[in-house]
């Protein structure tokens, strides 16, 4: 079994590898919103050199999300956190997420673009699900204490019977991808991201499975982007021949693929082993990831910055498409990455992180006092 001989906490602060991937996978979110909502996909002819760049693009930045919600259960599952801290955890990410949700629709609404009726549900933005990921996200939060406690407790062969089990789940879906008999909407739910966090709390304690994930890795991701890249273009091809539109080309580009779930847990097996220092700056900007994603894909910022607005690369040449769109998404990264970081010197300043604390030990307080009323009547 795999422990590692540092507590998860310490493997969130000094993991360098750990903390390159977060910023890689926050990158290749903006690189898949690019091609994808900007517009540029759909702006190509279907046989064009153009559009099979684009389709790569969006193959190898599939993975991204899924890459996070491993990350949790690798760094999470050894960890064992009290009450007030795990609270303040969830409160961490409902601040952040309501301070952004409001804040930029207060931008847009000064700028005429939006209206008191989006301020007003910009100050609910879970219940409007503006964020599907925060959303989801929170919900594995509640339940990590749980999942933690479970890993800890399962024998090498009961973590063996998890990674099947989501590795059969996951082939299932892929070859018959037209239905959701698993409640897991293509990847878009708290169940995903529970089932995925269970196998990332695997690769860490499984010794076997994070060395058969290590072992060759960039042959593996290099097949398995092979297979969602040309996969799909051939669905689209074929099905181009017989119907108005490509139809069956989401066997390979969802979430709960075979191809994008093994090429997750391939990366983080490799990341979580490299052994290199990394600068300070680029530790700040690990911090700043979930910033970036927060900022970048906000309804306002969605409907008039990104909306189609990068469609114009379809007049150029691939290649031009191509690094265009890594530049462009390079500055937004680092633009949304300063915004963070000076959200975060804010809160310094400002002593956010104390009300927070002391918010998450009340709560956890008034929740004792419940418990133990509770338990007189039982």
């Amino acid at each position: 079994m795999r422990t590692d001989n540092l507590p998860a906490a310490d493997v969130k602060k000094r993991n360098s590898g750990i903390e390159l991937l977060r910023i890689i996978a926050m990158f290749s979110i903006v690189v898949l919103h690019i091609v994808g909502i900007g517009g540029i996909n759909n702006a190509y002819p279907l046989h064009s050199a153009g559009y099979a760049a684009a389709l790569l693009l969006r193959s190898v930045t599939f993975c991204s999300v899924n890459c996070y919600a491993l990350i949790s259960g690798y760094v999470g599952c050894t960890g064992r956190k009290n009450a007030a801290k795990h609270v303040k955890s969830i409160l961490n990410i409902l601040v952040q997420t309501l301070f952004w949700s409001f804040l930029i629709a207060l931008i847009f609404f000064a700028c005429g673009k939006t209206g008191i009726k989006g301020l007003a549900k910009s100050l609910f933005p879970l219940m409007m699900h503006q964020y599907w990921y925060s959303c989801a996200y929170i919900g594995l939060l509640l339940l990590s204490p749980l999942l933690n406690f479970l890993l800890q407790k399962l024998s090498v062969r009961m973590l063996r019977f998890i990674e099947i089990t989501v590795i059969t789940i996951s082939v299932y879906l892929t070859v018959f991808f037209f239905g959701d008999p698993f409640g897991l909407s293509s990847g878009y739910s708290t169940l995903w991201l529970i089932l995925l966090y269970l196998l990332g709390g695997c690769i860490r304690l499984d010794e076997g499975f994070f060395r058969l994930l290590k072992s060759r890795a960039a042959i593996k991701c290099a097949v398995c982007w092979g297979v969602i890249w040309l996969g799909t273009y051939a669905a689209q091809l074929i099905t181009a021949m017989f119907f108005s539109t490509p139809r069956y080309d989401v066997a390979f580009l969802r979430y709960v693929s075979l191809p994008n779930l093994l090429v997750a847990c391939v990366l983080l097996a490799a990341f979580s082993s490299a052994d290199f220092s990394m600068p300070r700056w680029s530790e700040k900007a690990a911090r700043c990831t979930f910033g970036v994603y927060l900022i970048h894909i906000h309804p306002l910022v969605i409907t008039f910055l990104l909306d189609n607005r990068f469609a114009f690369f379809a007049k150029t040449p691939f290649f031009v498409m191509f690094f265009g769109v890594i530049c462009i998404a390079a500055a937004i990264y680092a633009v949304c990455t300063l915004i963070e970081y000076a959200r975060q010197l804010l809160f310094g300043i400002i002593k956010a992180d104390r009300a927070i604390t002391k918010t998450s030990e009340t709560i956890c307080s008034l929740t004792g006092k419940y418990m133990r009323f509770f338990e007189k009547w039982m």
